[in-house]
């Protein structure tokens, strides 16, 4: 019977995720209270008033604690802690109240926007003056940048400004719970075909996760819409399994977002550990929303949602799929696995990137840019070699690329005397031997897909393609016998290695709870929000 009603909907989320009694005003730890300037290194107090901080928050977060020892809750009670002290029902305070004292309507009668990122607002223009001193010159111009892009656009706001401090902590998971339990439910009204699941990496220390539901409808059926802030339609012809249906798309870019490490160090520039530890917890985060999405689901609707066992991810989180990470769940004493999987843009960057590197010793990062036009007419083009040709020319092609890579191929054919259609043609080849090493990876990775997956995925199934094209595959690859590249090898055997239990610059502090157990503040952050 559905795994005894998904183990009785998990033990009915973990008894509403443990039960304890508590009240708002007990006070404990939070990663925004703690990074105030007075429990960390000198060198992350400078955060206070930084981009990525949840320290220079304008608004009440968790009061602050005087010792490990005012940790009120037992290892058992730890997760959902701050879920539990929430209470849906109750009016949240708005978002638009004044940045620098806190007023808002009625006490108010107006407020006036920060004319740069419009992401705060004022009641006078003394508070505006007096802010902008003291924090919101430092973050105006990097945060007005992030709410340009793509997921936070469209009136989807609120991470940006969890980012930046202009919301605490408290409030921003609080808001993103019930947006959360506002898209299920909008799910769960839908006649699903499937619902996708893609990892974004945000200013290299928070994950945005994000969803794509497929809705079937009728031929006199109108397009699909949405209540849910932040959400775009998109109406396409067939679905992804090829049944023929017409369906609509609906895209939730950000169902979920939190902060996975407290180092501030450039993601380039990250120690072995520090990377470790946040792709660590990467991992747990994304495999939490899973449980989550499916366990909420079924309670609305009493039966399992069709979801992708494909997670999309984007460069630099596609070193979870060459290090053969996978996120799972547990759902009727049974584990499900989920695999992490490069998008297009990714591997045609990743492609050239590397290639001009072996063939020029020339990194080319920075002349890469924006590569979202590197379009995906067909999911079998992950398989196919001519076709991911087609996709790295095109890349090649962009216009503010195209002129970098040409002076690159003249410099070297002068210098090797071939001619310069010689050296262009080696660093396609060169290219799509990475796809090559990357085809087999896949084809490795998901051998044991069927018997893994909830609904039983093929990797056929999943790509939409069918099974004779991924044996073809098989076969070329074969043939090829690609090797991973140094950088890759060099990759997968420091991630083979186990997080460390502990290191400092990532996970901050280490805390005491009520029965002795250890944890660190972003481990207590992320579990005391129900995000691990």
């Amino acid at each position: 019977m559905a795994a005894m009603a998904l183990d009785k909907q998990k033990q009915k989320k973990q008894q509403q995720q443990q039960r304890v009694t508590a009240s708002s005003d007990v006070p404990f730890p939070s990663a925004s209270a703690e990074m105030r300037g007075h429990m960390v290194p000198a060198s992350q107090q400078r955060e206070a008033s930084q981009p990525d901080s949840t320290a220079a928050s304008s608004t009440a977060a968790s009061p602050r604690v005087t010792g490990a020892s005012d940790v009120p809750f037992t290892a058992a009670e730890m997760r959902g802690y701050k879920v539990r002290l929430s209470d849906d029902r109750a009016a949240y305070p708005t978002e638009r109240r004044c940045a620098m004292c806190g007023k808002g309507p009625p006490a108010v009668p107006s407020l006036s926007t920060c004319g740069e990122c419009r992401l705060v607002s004022y009641c006078s223009l003394e508070c505006q003056r007096n802010h902008w001193r003291a924090a919101h010159k430092n973050v105006c111009k990097d945060a007005k940048t992030l709410s340009n892009v793509g997921a936070f656009r469209y009136d989807n706001e609120a991470p940006v400004k969890y980012v930046y401090g202009m919301m605490s902590e408290d409030e921003f998971y609080e808001l993103q719970r019930r947006k959360e339990d506002q898209i299920i439910s909008e799910l769960a009204s839908r006649p699903l075909t499937k619902v996708s699941m893609g990892l974004v990496l945000t200013r290299f220390r928070h994950v945005n996760i994000g969803l794509l539901s497929y809705v079937k409808r009728g031929e006199r059926d109108s397009q699909a819409t949405s209540a849910v802030k932040g959400a775009r339609v998109y109406s396409l012809k067939e679905d992804a399994c090829r049944s023929g249906a017409l369906h609509d798309s609906i895209d939730y870019p950000t169902f979920r977002f939190a902060r996975l490490s407290l180092d501030t160090t450039p993601f380039s520039e990250l120690h072995p550990d520090s990377l470790r530890s946040m792709l660590a917890r990467l991992v747990r985060a994304a495999s939490r929303a899973i449980e989550d999405l499916i366990l909420s689901y079924f309670e609305k609707t009493r039966h399992l949602p069709i979801l992708d066992p494909l997670i999309e991810v984007r460069s630099p989180l596609d070193m979870l799929f060459w290090a053969d990470k996978t996120a799972t769940v547990t759902i009727g004493g049974k584990t499900f696995v989920f695999y992490f999987l490069p998008d297009m843009p990714t591997i045609c960057t990743d492609a050239v990137v590397h290639s001009c590197m072996r063939l020029f010793g020339e990194d080319v990062t920075e002349q890469v840019g924006l590569t979202g036009n590197v379009h995906l007419s067909k999911s079998e083009q992950f398989l196919k070699r001519n076709h991911l040709k087609g996709n790295i020319v095109h890349f090649m092609q962009q216009h503010h690329f195209q002129e970098y890579v040409n002076k690159l191929c003249q410099r070297a054919a002068t210098k090797s005397h071939l001619s310069f259609s010689t050296v262009k043609e080696r660093l396609l080849e060169k290219a799509l031997e990475y796809t090559d090493i990357f085809r087999k990876h896949l084809l490795d990775f998901s051998a044991d897909m069927a018997a893994n997956t909830m609904g039983g995925w093929t990797l056929a199934g999943a790509l939409g393609v069918t099974d004779a094209q991924v044996q073809a595959a098989r076969e070329e690859v074969q043939v090829l016998n690609p090797r991973y590249w140094p950088y890759l090898k060099s990759m997968r055997e420091s991630l083979a290695h186990p997080p460390p239990e502990h290191h400092a610059q990532s996970d901050g502090r280490m805390l005491t709870l009520a029965d002795g157990e250890r944890v660190s503040e972003i481990e207590m952050m992320l579990s005391t929000q129900g995000l691990i």
